[in-house]
């Protein structure tokens, strides 16, 4: 479930999709250089993070196996906007 500050709203990815993903939109640009993801207790995926240039194009940052609650993902520094967040249940989770 992704939370955006708001206690009214709310997203979780459907249990049909294999690859969900959400978009992050800041409205602005940023320097990413780290990212902590959290997931629901009991909850784990495996992650690719990739961040959207100026021109449109997406950008690896990060990805990881769902080992845990938290991924904690350190990134080169990049200036981008948009982060793209694709979720994948790996072999042996569920």
């Amino acid at each position: 479930m992704a939370k955006s500050g708001q206690p009214d709203t709310s997203w979780s990815p459907d249990a049909t999709e294999p690859h969900p993903w959400l978009v992050i939109d800041p409205e602005r640009f940023l320097t990413y250089r780290w990212l902590t993801v959290r997931f629901s207790p009991g909850e784990r995926y495996n992650l690719a993070a990739e961040a959207q240039a100026a021109d449109g194009a997406w950008q690896a940052l990060a990805s990881a196996k769902g080992g845990c609650d938290t991924l904690d993902l350190p990134t080169a520094a990049v200036l981008r906007k948009s982060l793209r967040l694709t979720l994948s249940v790996g072999k042996g989770q569920s």
